[in-house]
């Protein structure tokens, strides 16, 4: 097109109240006139917009918008508030129909001053098809001009804007050593949308070697002043994220914290133009102050949106938009066949038809595609793209970058691979194994252990297990004993104990366990108790040969130290002094006493299911690492000991004969205990006020509660701890449970799954990264997203109580990436 060709609309000073004073040059003659007030148009054109911008709200889609979203609170609450998508699409429908239809009569041919306006355009069309509109309100640049009637029947032409006042562009002195274009595409913050779509985009350009392209991310943006300035010149600038107009200056938005201003890199702007850059591309919102800017530093030609635009439109119009160009359309032509094809998209947002539109220097030419290409053929240019990621320039497009000539590159490109795809993983997996092996992060997976345990939620769990009756001995029942002469060793005298026995066996308890020490020998005047400890078989008693603590306590002297009634007392207690796991057999010193086989937990379980009818067996001998045992089974249920090291326990010091994880029923404080237990003070006992169906059939444990130890549930609260004889219930309800109830115990994974599964996730975070780089998506965002992620699987797989690696997991995630990047930022610098 040629200068002299074109068709000018001038619309200077005026308003929609008054009219403005116009006048138009076409080939054939000038003449002025002027347009009619049309006072609706503003707020109309307002209306229009509010409510588009609440169509989005009321779908629940204000995200994908490549700027920020102002929703207008005075609205009526009736409209606000509607959840009828349908009705409130065809309001927006309808306010766009009426501002169109403003438009055409704002515009009718009948109009004083205005017609002879109408006839020298309609004159003119015929022979031209570069129609510009020159003028500074910025409103006028926002109306669908394309509805004017001689426009709509001429589908070469679209409306393209200009300012009145501009700058004459220079003489661009344009190289011509290359067959294809050279594009320079920033990729701008990407905060709340996804321009992977616009990428591919621009690649397939690349791919179909129609165009040299250099991508510039927001992390690069110290590269951008230097590389829009390059001498060798650019013919297109694509820009892709946020951008907004303010008053009429234009800024966009380079990543998450800063944005620029047009005027802050007006001088690089100005350089690229005498370079040779012929368009400008702005897929982003509002970017009419953006075009507005550019004109005046001697851009020729700004493709921009005029309102905010989603993601899903923005890439619509891209595709179409490239298709059409070069294929060899016009820049008009090409921008009205992209832009009615967002008819497609009307359907969510109804004025997507209005968005696109071209902003000019109107001393120049239009470019064509065929403008940027040497058609002489003597030189040609490398197809080199220039695409930096977030983490290495070579890793996902390496036959793109280089040139198939360059083996060395080739071949390096594919060492580096090999280093982040299988070496970076493999070491960081054997890191992160090797330090979970010295128990580095014992602490921070029991820590896990015990959020999962609070949180999860178990049917059985949450149940009362009424097979169970705790006798507690408190401060208030010790003082009982002492007001009523029942002198004795301890909290339990003899008289009182005595007393006990007879009440519990007259109403028949199943099974008793006495969790107090009694390694003396009773008073000869309680010869009925001595017999009754001796002969008494459901009852047992307990021992303590636990050598690590000092701590030798001796069973009662009327029993055998080898009589199976013996249980230890011994309590497995972690580093941080939590009772997570405990004991089902335990070999004490042989120089001891307390030569007791099972756990007085285990003795008082074993008893109460061999009254049940339910037998068990002892399952060949298992090797442990530092021991053996003979796991017990009962029918279809197995109690399978940890074998340290294992899980979070790595450190051989945890390991024990016989032991499992400790399945708690849950409790909120230590008071609500009798919620999950059945409880009785022993002062009941004493003034004979309990009744004998409280005690018939129920295994009775008794025992003080002025010592206790801290359990998982003990981080609701710090003084959330809990009693010896309550742990006991606690150990013997799991057993139970498991074997009554099928109540799963906690379990673990073998040693060899769980080293796979830590090792997985090291190279999950291999694709991730591989993702994020292709994607040109946040690794933060995406990491943090598949951790969230593994926390679920956690929370999942302890909901089925088996207990997975956690910690080691995350520790692959995320420091596989992580390493890859810092490598890729070292090989860079």
């Amino acid at each position: 097109m040629n200068v002299s060709d074109r068709i000018v609309l001038n619309i200077y000073q005026g308003d929609f109240e008054s009219g403005f004073d116009v006048s138009i040059e076409t080939p054939y003659r000038a003449c002025s006139g002027k347009l009619p007030p049309r006072p609706e148009i503003p707020s109309l054109y307002r209306e229009l917009q509010v409510n588009l911008t609440q169509l989005v709200r009321i779908s629940r889609d204000t995200g994908f918008w490549r700027s920020a979203l102002e929703f207008d609170e005075t609205l009526p609450v009736s409209r606000k508030t509607s959840q009828n998508r349908e009705a409130y699409w065809q309001l927006c429908q309808g306010l766009k129909r009426q501002l169109e239809t403003e438009v055409k009569t704002w515009l009718d041919p009948w109009k004083f001053n205005w017609i002879k306006i109408r006839e020298s355009l309609i004159e003119s069309l015929n022979d031209c098809q570069d129609f510009v509109i020159k003028t500074d309100n910025l409103l006028l640049y926002k109306l669908p001009w394309h509805v004017w009637d001689i426009l709509q029947e001429r589908r070469g032409i679209e409306v393209t804007f200009a300012p009145l006042d501009y700058q004459r562009t220079i003489k661009v002195d344009r190289p011509r050593d290359r067959d294809k274009p050279r594009i320079l595409a920033m990729m701008g913050d990407d905060t709340g949308i996804d321009y992977t779509r616009d990428r591919a985009e621009l690649l397939q350009l690349q791919t179909l070697g129609l165009a040299d392209l250099r991508f510039l991310e927001k992390h690069q943006v110290r590269e951008f002043f230097p590389s829009l300035r390059e001498s060798q010149g650019w013919d297109i600038l694509v820009f892709i994220g946020h951008s907004t107009t303010e008053n009429i200056d234009g800024r966009i938005f380079i990543d998450e914290h800063q944005s620029i201003s047009i005027e802050q890199f007006k001088n690089s702007v100005r350089e690229a133009a005498s370079n040779g850059l012929q368009l400008a591309l702005f897929n982003s919102c509002q970017g009419l102050g953006i075009a507005r800017n550019l004109v005046d530093l001697q851009v020729p030609a700004i493709v921009v949106m005029r309102e905010p635009v989603s993601d899903r439109i923005a890439q619509h119009f891209l595709r179409a938009f490239l298709r059409v160009y070069r294929e060899g359309a016009s820049l008009p032509v090409a921008v009205r066949r992209a832009r009615e094809q967002l008819e497609d998209e009307e359907f969510d947002w109804p004025s997507a038809t209005w968005l696109p539109t071209i902003f000019r220097n109107p001393s120049l030419d239009l470019p064509l595609w065929r403008d940027f290409q040497n058609t002489s053929g003597d030189s040609a240019v490398s197809t080199e793209v220039s695409a930096v990621s977030a983490f290495e320039e070579s890793e996902l497009t390496p036959d793109l970058r280089s040139p198939p000539s360059r083996r060395g590159s080739r071949i390096q490109s594919r060492k580096q691979r090999l280093i982040n795809y299988v070496v970076i993983p493999l070491f960081v997996s054997l890191f992160v194994i090797g330090i979970r092996s010295l128990g580095w992060l014992e602490t921070w997976e029991l820590k896990a252990y015990d959020l999962a345990m609070q949180w999860r939620i178990e049917p059985m769990q949450m149940q009362k297990d009424d097979r169970i009756l705790v006798v507690e001995i408190n401060d208030e029942d010790i003082q009982y004993q002492q007001e009523h002469n029942m002198q004795g060793n301890g909290s339990l005298s003899e008289e009182a104990l005595e007393r006990l026995l007879k009440y519990l066996k007259q109403h028949n308890a199943t099974t008793i366990g006495l969790n107090i020490y009694r390694d003396f020998s009773t008073s000869p005047e309680y010869s009925e108790l001595a017999e009754a400890i001796k002969n008494t078989q459901n009852l047992f008693f307990i021992c303590n040969a636990n050598i690590s603590e000092n701590i030798a306590i001796d069973p009662p002297p009327e029993i055998p130290i080898s009589s199976h009634r013996i249980g230890t007392i011994n309590i497995l207690r972690d580093k941080d002094k939590i009772v997570r796991r405990q004991f089902v057999e335990i070999i004490n010193p042989k120089n001891s006493n307390c030569l007791a086989e099972y756990s007085l937990s285990t003795n008082l379980a074993l008893h109460y299911l061999y009254k049940k009818g339910v037998h068990w067996k002892l399952l060949p001998r298992q090797h442990l690492k530092v021991s053996s045992v003979e796991p017990l089974q009962f029918n279809s249920t197995t109690i399978s000991p940890l074998n340290i090291p294992i899980a979070a326990y790595q450190d051989i010091k945890n390991a024990g004969a016989y032991q499992i994880m400790l399945n708690y029923r849950r409790y909120y404080r230590s008071e609500s205990l009798s919620e999950v237990f059945e409880s009785l003070h022993l002062k009941s006992f004493l003034e004979n006020k309990v009744r004998p169906e409280l005690v018939k059939n129920k295994i009775v444990i008794i025992g003080g509660i002025q010592k206790t130890f801290i359990t998982p549930y003990s981080n609701f609260e710090k003084s959330n701890e809990i009693s010896s004889v309550y742990l006991q219930a606690q150990m013997v309800s799991q057993i139970l449970s498991a074997v009554l109830d099928d109540r799963p115990l906690i379990k673990v994974w073998p040693l060899w799954l769980e080293l796979s599964w830590i090792s997985l996730w090291s190279w999950v975070g291999v694709v991730l990264q591989i993702y994020a780089t292709f994607l040109k998506k946040s690794q933060l965002r995406i990491i943090g997203l598949a951790v969230f992620g593994l926390g679920i699987v956690y929370a999942a797989f302890f909901q089925l109580s088996v207990w997975i690696p956690l910690v080691p997991s995350v520790l692959t995630l995320v420091l596989t990436p992580l390493l890859i990047r810092l490598k890729s930022k070292w090989i860079r610098q």
